[in-house]
């Protein structure tokens, strides 16, 4: 009962901002009876024609999941701006449910279980899944998708289906310690992939122990590159960087050289890479 409480502000934020529209003088809200009618959305659909996959980050048992999918299947506006409905849970657990109510409203959804999403790799891997589930029939359903597994073994550049481009909305609710600072960090991570992000956190930032000896928690918020979103593990991720990295010395952060071959002394180069690297 305490998470379905929780779930209740969060989905109607989505729901806000999938029914909102660009006309200031049109209510964000659509109200159940207006949105029957069809009074408060174009006909392109509300706020950007782009579908857009709504992603439950460690959802449980997936109560906004459900309610997304019941609501499709009664508000057909609503069916229109949903591309599909994923949940990501590192644990593995009875979804039947989820996908009948899928089948049913013929919308798609997409289970992500056993996943980590502290895995530095795992916006390529949900941007690749989403998409291949996209380019797949909009009635289909799927657990997992093997082309975007986390598998070590592969070095290669992941694949992805040349389907139409994903945009993902984000809800992410009673996350425990540094899932909610995950969750920030991967919504700057996909840029203009990810339209909105709806955290409810737990244990943030009531205090969380740092992270390899940090004396803060701290935020990634650049947005990632294009490339580096085509890569589905750490592996991969962590070879390309390095490649792109590989010619800049480690003394004095100039490129060019190697560290074995930089001229400079121990003082020189520390000011010098203070400065190349600020």
């Amino acid at each position: 009962l305490h998470e379905v409480e929780d779930a209740l502000v969060p989905l109607q934020a989505v729901l806000d901002d999938l029914f909102a529209t660009s006309d200031p003088k049109i209510a964000v809200n659509a109200s159940i009876e207006d949105e029957r009618e069809g009074e408060h959305c174009d006909e392109d659909g509300a706020k950007g024609a782009e579908p857009i996959w709504a992603v439950d980050l460690c959802a449980g048992k997936g109560f906004i999941a459900l309610a997304l999918l019941h609501l499709a299947g009664t508000w057909p506006r609503l069916k229109k701006r949903l591309a599909g409905v994923a949940v990501v849970e590192k644990r593995a657990l009875m979804l039947d449910h989820l996908h009948e109510a899928s089948k049913a409203v013929q919308v798609p959804f997409v289970e992500l279980s056993r996943e980590n999403i502290h895995d530095e790799a795992f916006p390529g891997r949900l941007l690749c899944s989403l998409s291949s589930s996209s380019s797949c029939d909009s009635s289909s359903n799927s657990k997992t998708n093997t082309n975007c597994s986390n598998n070590n073994s592969s070095n290669s550049l992941a694949s992805p289906p040349n389907g139409p481009s994903v945009h993902v909305g984000l809800i992410a609710v009673h996350l425990c310690g540094r899932l909610s600072a995950r969750a920030v960090e991967i919504f700057n991570q996909l840029g203009t992939h990810c339209r909105f992000l709806f955290l409810a956190p737990c244990c943030m930032p009531s205090g969380v122990p740092p992270r390899r000896g940090q004396p803060t928690v701290l935020v990634e918020t650049d947005e990632a590159e294009e490339q580096e979103l085509r890569l589905l593990t750490e592996k991969q991720l962590r070879k390309y960087r390095w490649q792109k990295t590989r010619d800049c010395c480690w003394r004095c952060g100039e490129r060019g050289h190697s560290k074995q071959s930089c001229i400079l002394g121990p003082e020189e180069a520390a000011d010098a890479k203070a400065k190349n690297l600020a």
